[in-house]
């Protein structure tokens, strides 16, 4: 299965405890409450538009498109290991990060100016932000248990701001 897979590929062999396919049917306290904006509007303003519970989307039909979950400090670990080439050949990760399409490599963002390659995700009440970059040894990994929690969505001016303060 899948799940076996999963485990068996990444997760053991990369220690990454809490990776596993997402099912929200399993009752889970290291799971994150999800929240939403009260109203449909982009206004992320916590006095003007308030967070709202949410529940948690089954996307395990969709376990490579989002139906996968982890902690933070597990995605940043998943970052280390990109970046050292442990995951894939440091010739199959340039390959990945070479732009294909607009500034798409294979599954990866590339920002050459910047020297990283980055990845998000977006799921019912939740974000999550994977920066890699090319020489430094920094690896930024952020989630969000609030899936509009800045302007637009967008949380890459976060990382911004971390990686200028290191």
């Amino acid at each position: 299965t899948l799940s076996k897979l999963i485990r068996n590929e990444l997760a053991v062999p990369f220690g990454l405890d809490s990776l596993r396919v997402q099912d929200p049917m399993v009752s889970d306290y290291d799971r994150a409450q999800p929240y939403k904006l009260r109203n449909t509007s982009k206004d992320p303003h916590p006095k003007t538009n308030k967070n709202k519970k949410t529940g948690h989307d089954n996307s395990s039909w969709k376990i490579f498109g989002g139906g996968i979950e982890m902690s933070a400090y597990d995605l940043a670990r998943f970052g280390e290991a990109v970046r050292r080439n442990r995951v894939v050949k440091k010739t199959t990760k340039d390959d990945m990060w070479t732009k294909k399409v607009g500034n798409y490599g294979w599954a990866w963002l590339v920002n050459n100016s910047k020297k990283y390659a980055h990845h998000n995700g977006s799921w019912s009440g939740a974000r999550s932000y994977l920066r890699v970059y090319k020489k430094k040894n920094l690896v930024i990994a952020i989630m969000s248990n609030r899936r509009n929690h800045t302007k637009g969505g967008d949380i890459s001016g976060l990382a911004d701001s971390i990686a200028s303060a290191l």
